[in-house]
């Protein structure tokens, strides 16, 4: 298929009108060959991320991060909405599973597909439970209307899964936020380069290890008999006998000879590259770097030679939660929230990460400069220079309750 012919078969759903919304993964780990180079077969992407340690230990720490929030119903005033149902079923969405766990679970498959379908079961009095459904089992038929409709009613037709139909209005509809406007397209795809380099230097490293392979040629510098003409090297027979001395009696374990001593004109040539010629090392970390920058991770938050510092750690993990961790739990509890059907008009769900150590910095920042505003005010109100009423008008909103001054 030429490029033309791919821009024609593109729609903004992300593939064809009819299709699971990242084609057909049945399990295949067979390598492709394009071109020159050698790439991972990416049909089934769930089985890239548990088979390539580098992208699970990546989508893992961002869902693990997430799962650290705490989900809160915020009115038109940025007010929390106390004892809210919605955050009564997240924090206890099914029975299977705790909020914590759930949120990895959504935060997983949104990172592996550029996806994830969340399943809202609904009784008379409401929605009894929230699953995340594997992206893999989820069938969906769209109608090919888009731009002129107003609900996802009008865009999807019939959705599937394992085998059962559901309604539109069952299920909540996340992505990747990218250039797609219905199906979000997987980070993971875009690494099949780094991913493909990271398999093959660690294969190559696993056959140096266990099968080594030949490392050279041992061969008898050629020889000219008296008639100037030239000989074989080395006869058969010479060739068997030196094998089975070279197999028997030498190499590193005990009661092996280490050195070779002989009284022939043997030649050695070496047929293989040291490991580190090869620069498998610096591949692989070249390669965590851009996977690590893909999903918006920053670099000093995992394993590496060269550790860092508990600042740089300290650095990177705010850094983390304000760039990349943060806007997407807020991106995903506002979808969950309107696509639940259970928040009123003006109200809004989102995710909290103030209370975690790294965050807590900017919170007393925030304390402190609350308390300089209070104690000018303390004392121009002292020296009769405001009303109490211009007091309480002029304290920060976060200090004030129902009317009542908050304690700092």
């Amino acid at each position: 298929m030429g490029f033309v012919d791919k821009l024609k078969g593109w729609t903004p759903f992300g593939g064809n009108q009819i299709l699971n919304p990242e084609g057909d993964h049945r399990p295949t780990w067979e390598t492709v060959i394009n071109g020159e180079a050698t790439y991972l077969d990416m049909t089934d992407l769930m089985e890239v991320y548990h088979t390539i340690p580098h992208l699970k230990i990546a989508i893992n720490a961002k869902a693990s991060m997430t799962s650290n929030g705490i989900y809160k119903v915020l009115d038109r005033n940025n007010e929390e909405v106390e004892n809210h149902p919605l955050i009564a079923l997240l924090e206890s969405p099914n029975f299977l599973q705790s909020k914590n766990q759930f949120v990895v679970n959504q935060v997983i498959n949104r990172s592996v597909y550029g996806n994830a379908y969340i399943l809202m079961n609904r009784q008379t009095f409401g929605i009894s439970s929230m699953f995340v459904i594997p992206t893999e089992d989820i069938k969906i038929e769209y109608t090919g209307k888009l731009y002129n409709q107003t609900e996802f009613s009008g865009v999807i037709k019939n959705i599937e899964i394992n085998q059962e139909t559901y309604d539109v209005n069952d299920l909540i509809f996340l992505k990747e936020n990218d250039d797609r406007l219905i199906v979000g397209e997987s980070k993971v795809k875009t690494l099949k380069q780094q991913l493909s380099n990271i398999k093959h230097a660690y294969d190559a490293r696993n056959m140096n290890i266990t099968q080594g392979g030949a490392r050279g040629v041992v061969s008898l510098g050629e020889r000219v008999d008296k008639d100037g003409m030239a000989t074989n090297p080395m006869t058969q027979a010479q060739k068997e006998k030196s094998e089975e001395s070279f197999h028997n009696d030498y190499g590193l374990g005990k009661g092996k000879k280490k050195i070779i001593m002989t009284t022939m004109g043997v030649e050695f040539t070496s047929l293989s590259a040291p490991i580190k010629d090869l620069q498998l090392f610096e591949e692989i970390d070249d390669d965590s770097r851009v996977l690590l920058d893909t999903f918006g991770l920053n670099n000093d938050l995992f394993s590496k030679v060269k550790g860092s510092t508990f600042n740089n750690v300290e650095i990177a993990d705010k850094r983390t939660y304000q760039n990349t961790i943060i806007p997407e739990a807020n991106l995903d509890s506002l979808q969950i929230g309107k696509q639940s059907g259970m928040l009123e008009e003006g109200q809004r769900l989102t995710m909290d990460f103030s209370h975690l150590p790294c965050m807590q910095q900017d919170e007393n920042e925030k304390v402190k400069i609350q308390n300089t505003a209070v104690k000018s005010l303390s004392m121009a109100l002292k020296d009769g220079v405001i009303t109490i009423e211009e007091y309480k008008n002029s304290l920060p909103k976060s200090l004030l309750k129902d009317g009542k001054k908050k304690r700092v």
